[in-house]
């Protein structure tokens, strides 16, 4: 594995991109449920996001934060999650991260 420590999601630079309020408002959505996605399935060194799940404009995804298969999911399955919602695909749906999760394991 690459010991480079590279930044897979930062929350602030996308919050930045735009003052948009609904944009602001998906960006969050997005990061919860990413965050959560990579929590519950065992995908992350350490806590994402806090116990009372109000997620931090400072949240930053690293590859040190990372397992193995979370990295792998970073770099290769959220692509096509983010292009499902961009078509009009509920955030909510992590079907294709966990198709992609699955592929990963069976690997």
């Amino acid at each position: 594995m690459n010991t480079k420590n590279s930044c897979y999601f930062d929350l602030g630079y996308l919050l930045a991109a735009s003052k948009n309020i609904d944009y602001k408002n998906r960006t969050l959505e997005v990061a919860n449920v990413l965050a959560n996605f990579l929590e519950t399935k065992c995908l992350t060194k350490r806590k994402l996001l806090p116990d009372d799940k109000n997620i931090s404009d400072s949240l930053e995804i690293w590859s040190s934060d990372l397992t193995d298969e979370g990295i792998k999911l970073m770099q290769n399955g959220v692509k096509n999650w983010y292009r499902g919602h961009d078509r009009g695909k509920p955030i909510s749906d992590v079907s294709s991260l966990e198709k992609a999760l699955l592929k990963i394991r069976e690997a």
